[in-house]
């Protein structure tokens, strides 16, 4: 159990815990109310300027730190809720108003019904989440969750992760008043959350849902509009003809995503660099739904050597290919290989034995290639550094796979995330 004293900058002592337990919390009626996505209800963080309520620590008896989130402590029937019985105290509940939080933000339940004690987020979040689910790195949307009882919403981290700020809502006890407060934490005070619970955090882009789509300008009125192709770099390509956009499709690739002028902004456009495509073979089905952007010529500096791993085509769970014995994936059909080379070069080989594609890291001292549990996939070096990534974070339970048409795809579920962009290429 922790104590808050003056001492770590004013902060109130919290020795007592949340302990808002759910009230007829059925895991029906909570997959029945609307699911908010990120575009409908953007509370991935709600911070207002300036950032008020951040009194040395101090709890306001009262909703006012947090109610422009639309959170009401004594929510009626009817309202998101009284599932989780914060009207049973007018003026906060911890549990409460994260839930509103996380639910606003399109998370499903993840409790288990009638268990709704804060002390008991951490089991919950990793027995209906996954353990990846729980860490000590700090993201906008996740949950910061104190072993003596209590959770806090992460509004923003700072540069680094080494400051967060919080919003909260507080439960009545013996030693602190109802009410809420927000206030900016540094790493290494007494005050620092014990895990953050990554439930339902905010995307590490609101742009990255479109790698791999057509896009064109949602104000686009001409009869033929401009579209491009979205790299896994997101960035755009301009499609530079019809034939150009009718080879896209018919390999697989998702859209035409008509999106404001702002969305398309944050997706630069690569100047004079234009989409490509390799048609389908008249014999062959369109591929699956994948991310192809072209990617240069690469040059590695040799050949694969012989590898002693089991070659297969898809790598999951935090596996890894090690560098000094040049392991590899393999296409199920054998004709493309995927190989971690002892020269620290990550690179994809064709039938011909051909160089489609390299991570250009040729001599930068890798030690293995690792698709963490995150959905990153990430070269290391000896020191367990990293030298190269996907860029891939926070998509559990993603795998990378080595198809048969060439391409290397890093998937959520159907949903492909990053690609080499080879598919046809021999």
């Amino acid at each position: 159990m922790k104590q808050v004293s003056a001492a770590s900058g004013g902060m109130t002592s919290m020795t007592a815990t949340c302990q808002a337990l759910l009230l007829a919390l059925g895991l029906a009626a909570m997959l029945a109310l609307p699911q908010a996505s990120a575009d409908a209800a953007p509370l991935w963080s709600s911070l207002p300027k300036p950032f008020k309520c951040d009194l040395g620590g101090k709890i306001v008896p009262d909703n006012s730190c947090v109610e422009h989130t639309g959170f009401r402590p004594n929510a009626g029937t009817g309202d998101i809720t009284p599932w989780w019985g914060q009207y049973r105290n007018r003026n906060g509940n911890c549990t409460a108003y994260v839930a509103y939080r996380l639910i606003n933000n399109g998370a499903s339940n993840f409790l288990v019904s009638g268990r709704g004690s804060a002390v008991h987020w951490r089991e919950h979040a990793e027995s209906n989440v996954g353990k990846r689910a729980v860490d000590n790195i700090p993201a906008v949307g996740a949950v910061a969750w104190y072993d003596f009882g209590h959770v806090a919403y992460v509004e923003k981290v700072s540069a680094g992760g080494t400051k967060v700020y919080l919003s909260e809502s507080h439960w009545q006890t013996r030693k602190s008043p109802a009410g809420s407060r927000r206030l900016i934490v540094k790493k290494g005070s007494p005050y620092w959350p014990d895990e953050f619970l990554h439930v339902k955090d905010r995307p590490a882009s609101p742009v990255a849902r479109y790698a791999g789509y057509i896009v064109q300008w949602k104000g686009d009125r001409k009869k033929q509009k401009t579209a491009w192709l979205v790299g896994s770099d997101l960035r755009r390509r301009w499609i530079p003809d019809i034939s150009t956009y009718r080879c896209l499709k018919a390999k697989g690739v998702p859209g035409p995503v008509r999106l404001p002028a702002w969305k398309l902004d944050k997706l630069t456009d690569l100047n004079g660099v234009h989409a490509e495509c390799t048609p389908p073979a008249p014999s062959s089905p369109p591929a699956p739904e994948v991310s192809p952007p072209p990617a240069p010529e690469p040059t590695p500096s040799s050949k694969p050597g012989p590898a002693e791993a089991t070659a297969k085509n898809v790598l999951r769970d935090d596996q890894r290919l090690r560098a000094a014995k040049n392991e590899y994936l393999r296409s199920s059909d054998g004709r493309y290989r995927f190989v971690m080379q002892s020269d620290s070069n990550l690179v994809l080989y064709g039938p011909s034995g051909r160089p489609l594609w390299a991570s250009d890291t040729v001599g930068r001292g890798a030690d293995h290639l690792r698709m963490q549990g995150d959905g990153n996939l990430v070269v290391y070096n000896a020191k367990d550094k990293p030298i190269w990534a996907s860029n891939t974070p926070r998509h559990y339970n993603a795998r990378l796979v080595v198809q048969n048409d060439g391409n290397v795809v890093i998937y959520e579920g159907s949903r492909p995330l990053w690609a080499t962009g080879t598919a046809g290429r021999r």
